[in-house]
Order: structure tokens, then C-alpha cells, then sequence
């Protein structure tokens, strides 16, 4: 494929194994491929009047639970009082008795 730029601006190597993988993507699930500018118009369209047909897909994969989940364990943590610690330097080390 032509005319496909890198980052930095200079010729990007896209060839068709890259094209079929991301074809393959939205049969998979998560998402949306927008191979013209028509398409992309479309999706935008699209997410504007019915934003929610953009998340259900992830819901199989249970990737929202697990998000959730997440949410749910980091709040405990940061939820939780922190023990004080010392303000000294480094300990001492203990003397073994001989």
C-alpha cells in the first residue's frame, strides 16, 4: 500500500498481512474499522447518537468486570489508613548474642 506516513512523517512499510489483521478486529469484537473517510464520518455519526453500541462489545470478553474489579480492589487500598512509618535513618543493626 502507498501513501501511508510514519510518525516522523517518512514512508510507513503497510503491507496486506497488516490490512487483513485489522480487518479481521471488528468480527472479533471491540472494534470499529473505518477504512474510508465515509466510514470514519459514519462511526462518528454513529457514536454521537448511540455512544452505548460502542462498549457493549468489550462486555463479552468480561474486560468491563475486570475493570471494575480493579477499580474496586485499588479503592480498598487507597481507602485504607497507612501505618506510619519512621522518619529516622536506616536501622541499626542488632547485636547477635555470642
Amino acid at each position: 500500500m502507498d501513501g501511508w506516513l510514519n510518525a516522523a512523517g517518512g514512508p510507513d512499510d503497510v503491507d496486506d498481512h497488516e490490512v487483513a489483521f485489522l480487518r479481521r478486529l471488528p468480527a472479533e469484537g471491540g472494534v470499529f474499522l473505518a477504512e474510508t473517510e465515509a466510514d470514519l464520518y459514519a462511526l462518528l455519526d454513529r457514536v454521537a447518537t448511540d455512544p452505548a453500541a460502542f462498549h457493549d462489545p468489550f462486555e463479552h470478553r468480561g474486560t468491563a468486570m475486570a475493570v471494575r474489579a480493579f477499580e474496586r480492589l485499588v479503592g480498598d487500598l487507597i481507602a485504607r489508613p497507612r501505618p506510619k512509618l519512621p522518619r529516622e535513618g536506616p536501622a541499626k543493626p542488632q547485636s547477635v548474642p555470642q
